[in-house]
Formats: structure tokens, C-alpha cells, sequence
């Protein structure tokens, strides 16, 4: 049945309920031009001849598919009447449409006029949440719990918060620790409590409140969840995992917490693990795409390429998120030396967050196959194809030239680039760092300069400049302004982070140099932080452990020169 023939038969069928069944009444001729309705008690309540003309041309245009007509009528003569029955029913075809506006406004009328409904209530507190009103649907849950009848939503309508102020956040817990007075065991109302401390970052205060919950009913799946969620939040990871592996065994089919499960695993860093459920996921609900993403995620960062290649192949199959999938089976044909693959793939993937990657890996994918000149050609009809992302194409292009060492042709075209797209920041860096490679500083320095002019702030630029000083020239303390200026407004950066350990090595600071740079090559393993460290370590004596940093990362990059030239020139050996 379509979606009209459904909404048609919908409407049709409480016709007669909707204009005279909601409350009892049925039409009555009298000489005032009024239609009276009887209800079951002895009251009776009016409705005019103009009400019950304008139900009839709703009804009429529903079974016409002219449903902004029924809906339109339908709120308007509840409005008008207030009558409990119009209002319900308009409240109906509101939810059906998915209507949340009217939703709202009729709930609200029906609440209003008909206090000794519980189902009324309910409907308006859930529609007042939906609509971010969260303290005044509390109140009306509120009234459920003294009418004592009726089920509450204090859980949902907490969780909902999530996107309010801290203000109103902090309005609507004061309004349940009020209601938590008055029904001090009432479950939903104690999570919610702890639902929006979580919201709030007050973990330590939350946990307690779960931990009651979870004691009184120990299958309440979203304070399980809660629990999970605020160990994790508290740097208790192995609880977490515990206690989730513990709930599991308890609640295997519950994909909720299996998944959270999953979720701190990786965030463990335990793939193993995480990759064995999210497999049982996958098998559970083979069509779900997320799953199946994080599945093949897992599978390649944990460098199990094949088993990575045959879940993309599954997602694509899917027709959901072609682009991840495309773009990551490119990356595993790459490593695993198919070129031809890998630019197939990468040729599918459309506008959008994976393009210009793709852009970039098939033009060095070319590059290393000899077939720059294609490259170039193919990059040239993209900025054509694309003229809003032109510089990010030439940034490419440059690349593709310093990949062959054409450093002079590389800063020749972001010249020509920087002509038409003027004072471009990315420009300016890419062709600073290419003014490096040709040992033009003074070049460098002034497209560095250029970008901190316009951005102050601007990270990249700070400690691209500072290093440089740092390790090309005698100019220490200026370095130093300049990359702790990077360090504060980027104290994470395993690059930022490196510029400080050598700056302070530079100055003569051994003991500040070590514990930088073994923070910066922590976070990134790379070959240059491990030329620093090893440096460092030499020149304060320890030579030995200077000597296994050098030979580890050697063994991940075998080719590099950096190491090379560190180890020649501290060990006098080639």
C-alpha cells in the first residue's frame, strides 16, 4: 500500500471518531446555528456549524492526498475550540506527517483541556522535549507521577539534553534533584540525574547515581551503558572494559553495549579485540554499513590488508559510503604494489572529503611510474574541472615536482599559482617549504612572516619558522618566542613538540631537549624525531640508547638520510 493510499485510509478511518467519538458527542440542530455534543456525562460541549465544516473539507481533502489542508484545518479549529477531541486528533495526523511543529501545539491544547488524561500529558511532555523545551516537559512528567498513572520519559528527555546550554543544562538538573526529593526512588529520575552530571563533566558525582540505578535494576541497559561511558570518562579504562566484558556475558544480544564495548577497545588501542566484536556485529546485522566500516577500519589499521580489502569490497557492495570504501581500497592496493588498482579506485571517488587525497595519491602513484607529465596533465584539468579548490591542486602539482627534486620548477609554478590567488596562505607555506629545500631562508622567512601577519595564530607558520631559525641559523631566542607561541596553542602537535626539544638543545637545555623530544617521538615514531632524540642523547652521554632509537627507526625507514647523515656525522662512521 503506498503512502498515500496508507495516509487516506488512516484518515478515513476515524472520521467519525474524530469529529464526534473523541468526546462523546454527536451533532444536534438548534435555532442559535450551533451543533451541541453529548458527551458520556451530562455536559455538553458546543461546536459551531463552521467547526464541523471545516473537519468535513479535512477529511475531504485527505482523501484527496491534500494533507497540509487536513493538518492546517485540523490545528486550527483546535485552536479555536480548545475542545480536548479536535486537539487529539490533530495531534494524531500531526505525529503521522511527522509534523513536530503541530505536534507540539496540538499536544499542548489537548494537555491544557484535558489535565485528567495521562496520555495526554505524556504526549505533550514527549513533544516539549523534542522541541528543546526540557523543563517544562519535566513538569509535565511532573504531573504523571502525582496523578500516579501514566509512563514518564525522565531518561529520554535527559538524554536530549546533550544539545542545550550549560545554563539550561544546569536548570534542567535543579528541577530534577527538586523532583528527585519528592520521588526519591523513582529509577528514571536518578539516571537522569546522572545523565546530565555525565553531560556536565561532573563524572565523580554521576557514577554514584548509576551504580543506584544499576543496584536496583541490573538489566537497565542505558544506565549499563552510563556506567561504561563515565569509567571511560574518568581514565578507568579497564574497569570499563570489565565491567562491559561482565555485562556481555550477561546480556549477549544486547548490540548497545557490545558496541561500546567495541568502541573502548579501539580506543585502547586493543584491535585485536575490538576487531572480534565488531565481527560478531557484522554478523548479527550484515546490512548495517557503519558496522561494516568500523569492521574494515580496524582490519587495516591493524594492517590485515586482505581481510581490510574484502570488507570495503562488502561495504561497497552496499552502495553506502562508496568514497571511504574506494579510497581505502586504493590505499591497500598501494601497499600491496598493484598502482593499476590503487588509481582505479582512487578514480571513483567523488566530490568531497576524499577527493583531493585521491587527487594527490594518483598523481604520485604516476609520478613514481615515470608518467609525470600525465600527472601534471590531470591535475591541470581538475583545477579546470574545480576552479574553487585551484590552490590545493597546485599545492599537488608542487608535489609531484619536489617528489622528483624539480625544486626550481616546483616554486616556478606557486609563483605562478600565488598570481592568481594572492596572498594564499597555503600557497605561501607550500612555497616556503620548497624555498627550503633550494636553502633560500631568507625566501622562507618572508612567506612565513606574510601568513603570521594575516593570522597570528596561526600554528603552522610559528613552528615552521622557528624551526627553521632554530636549526639553520644562530637566531635561538627569536626560535624560541616563535615556537612556544606553537607549543601554547598547539601543545599536542608531535611535530610542535619536537621544535621545542631542539630549540632546547640548541640553548644548551639537555634535561627540558630529552623530555620534549621523548614526548614528541611517543606520539609520532617518525625518523627525523628519532635524529633529534638520538642527538640529544649522544651529546649527554648516553650514547648506547642514542644508538637503538637510530637502529629502530631504521628498520621502519631504511632510506632515510636524516638518520644517515646524524649517525656520520656523531659517530664518524659511514
Amino acid at each position: 500500500m503506498n503512502n498515500y493510499f496508507r495516509v487516506k485510509h488512516f484518515l478515513a478511518s476515524g472520521l467519525i471518531i474524530s469529529l464526534f467519538g473523541c468526546s462523546g458527542i454527536k451533532p444536534q440542530n438548534n435555532t442559535n446555528n450551533q451543533a451541541t455534543v453529548e458527551p458520556a456525562t451530562e455536559a455538553t460541549t458546543p461546536i459551531s456549524k463552521d467547526t464541523l465544516f471545516a473537519l468535513l473539507v479535512a477529511e475531504v481533502a485527505a482523501n484527496r492526498g491534500q494533507l497540509d489542508i487536513t493538518l492546517g484545518n485540523y490545528l486550527r479549529e483546535a485552536h479555536k475550540t480548545q475542545d480536548p477531541g479536535v486537539a487529539e486528533r490533530a495531534y494524531q495526523i500531526s505525529q503521522y506527517l511527522g509534523e513536530s511543529r503541530g505536534a507540539l501545539i496540538a499536544s499542548t491544547i489537548w494537555a491544557n483541556n484535558d489535565p485528567d488524561n495521562s496520555q495526554a500529558i505524556q504526549a505533550n511532555a514527549i513533544e516539549l522535549g523534542k522541541a528543546g523545551q526540557l523543563n517544562a516537559a519535566a513538569e509535565r512528567m511532573r504531573e504523571l507521577l502525582e496523578k500516579n498513572g501514566g509512563e514518564t520519559k525522565f531518561d529520554i528527555l535527559a538524554i536530549n539534553a546533550i544539545n542545550l546550554t550549560q545554563d539550561d543544562r544546569d536548570k534542567l538538573l535543579a528541577t530534577y534533584d527538586t523532583i528527585a526529593k519528592e520521588y526519591p526512588n523513582n529509577l528514571e529520575i536518578k539516571f537522569g540525574q546522572a545523565t546530565l552530571l555525565h553531560q556536565s563533566e561532573r563524572h565523580e558525582e554521576a557514577l554514584p547515581l548509576t551504580n543506584q540505578v544499576i543496584a536496583k535494576q541490573p538489566n537497565y541497559t542505558r544506565a549499563l551503558i552510563l556506567k561504561g561511558r563515565l569509567l571511560s570518562a574518568l581514565k578507568k579504562d579497564q574497569q570499563a572494559l570489565d565491567f562491559l566484558e561482565k555485562q556481555i556475558k550477561k546480556h549477549p544480544d544486547n548490540r548497545r553495549i557490545r558496541l561500546l564495548y567495541a568502541r573502548l577497545l579501539i580506543q585502547a588501542n586493543q584491535l585485536t579485540k575490538a576487531k572480534q566484536q565488531f565481527e560478531y556485529l557484522v554478523s548479527q546485522t550484515p546490512d548495517d554499513d557503519t558496522l561494516l566500516y568500523s569492521l574494515s577500519i580496524i582490519s587495516f589499521e591493524s594492517k590485515l590488508y586482505d581481510q581490510a580489502k574484502r570488507y570495503f569490497q562488502k561495504l561497497l557492495a552496499t552502495n553506502k559510503r562508496n568514497d571511504v570504501a574506494h579510497y581505502y581500497l586504493g590505499a591497500i592496493a598501494e601497499q600491496q604494489n598493484t598502482p593499476q588498482a590503487a588509481i582505479h579506485h582512487f578514480e571513483q571517488i567523488k566530490p568531497g572529503q576524499y577527493l583531493f587525497d585521491a587527487f594527490k595519491r594518483i598523481a604520485l602513484l604516476l609520478t613514481k611510474q615515470g608518467e609525470s607529465a600525465e600527472a601534471r596533465k590531470r591535475l591541470k584539468a581538475a583545477r579546470q574541472a574545480y576552479p574553487k579548490f585551484a590552490p590545493e591542486l597546485y599545492i599537488i602539482e608542487s608535489e609531484v615536482l619536489a617528489q622528483q627534486k624539480r625544486y626550481k620548477d616546483a616554486r616556478k609554478l606557486l609563483n605562478q599559482a600565488l598570481k592568481k590567488h594572492k596572498s594564499h596562505t597555503r600557497l605561501l607555506y607550500a612555497r616556503a617549504m620548497i624555498s627550503e629545500k633550494l636553502n633560500q631562508i631568507d625566501k622562507l622567512e618572508k612567506d612565513l612572516r606574510k601568513i603570521i601577519s594575516v593570522q597570528p595564530n596561526h600554528a603552522l607558520a610559528l613552528n615552521a619558522l622557528g624551526y627553521t631559525l632554530a636549526d639553520r641559523t644562530n637566531r635561538y631566542q627569536e626560535a624560541k618566542e616563535l615556537i612556544t607561541k606553537a607549543y601554547q596553542l598547539t601543545p599536542n602537535d608531535p611535530a610542535v613538540v619536537d621544535s621545542m626539544g631542539w630549540i632546547e638543545f640548541k640553548l644548551g637545555n639537555l634535561e627540558d631537549a630529552i623530555k620534549f623530544l621523548r614526548q614528541a617521538y611517543q606520539a609520532f615514531p617518525d625518523h627525523e624525531v628519532a635524529a633529534h632524540l638520538g642527538e640529544v642523547l649522544w651529546t649527554s652521554g648516553k650514547q648506547e640508547e642514542a644508538l637503538s632509537i637510530w637502529n629502530e627507526a631504521l628498520k621502519e625507514q631504511p632510506s632515510s638520510e636524516i638518520i644517515k647523515k646524524t649517525m656520520r656525522r656523531l659517530t664518524g662512521k659511514p
